[in-house]
């Protein structure tokens, strides 16, 4: 990821960027806990690259795939509640506002359709497909 971040950069950037590397002695693989990759860990070297070349990275502080999402806001879900149809009872009409997003390449792919994830409409079969819409994943 870090090579592919670096590729375009000009060469005395790449230069920085491997120096940093080398220096604080980082290698391809890390062992962390499943704790620290979820909700984040402090790594010198992010710190380092924010405070030398601010914007390079995509994000400050800890490192991790869900830092600053426990309890944060996805938007405004708006969901049937199932008072004429119980079998959409959950699924989303919109969210924030929009039947669907323009991120991909296909119509299916932007839809946003299913639920929020947190539950399903009642008298599911094991044979039914669950869907549901994460603005995280923008799908």
């Amino acid at each position: 990821g870090a090579a592919l971040m670096v590729e375009d950069l000009p060469f005395a950037l790449k230069l920085i960027f491997s120096t940093a590397l080398k220096t604080f002695n980082e290698t391809p693989f890390i062992k962390k806990s499943v704790k620290e990759i979820l909700w984040g860990y402090d790594d010198p070297l992010v710190d380092f690259l924010n405070r030398v070349l601010p914007g390079i990275l995509p994000f400050k502080g800890k490192f991790g795939l869900f830092v600053e999402m426990n309890n944060s806001n996805t938007g405004l879900f708006t969901v049937y509640t199932g008072a004429n149809d119980i079998t959409k009872v959950h699924l989303v009409d919109n969210w924030n506002g929009i039947k669907e997003v323009n991120y991909w390449h296909s119509e299916q792919c932007n839809m946003i359709n299913g639920t929020a994830g947190e539950m399903w409409p009642p008298f599911m079969t094991p044979s039914d497909t669950l869907t549901f819409y994460s603005p995280d994943l923008c799908r």
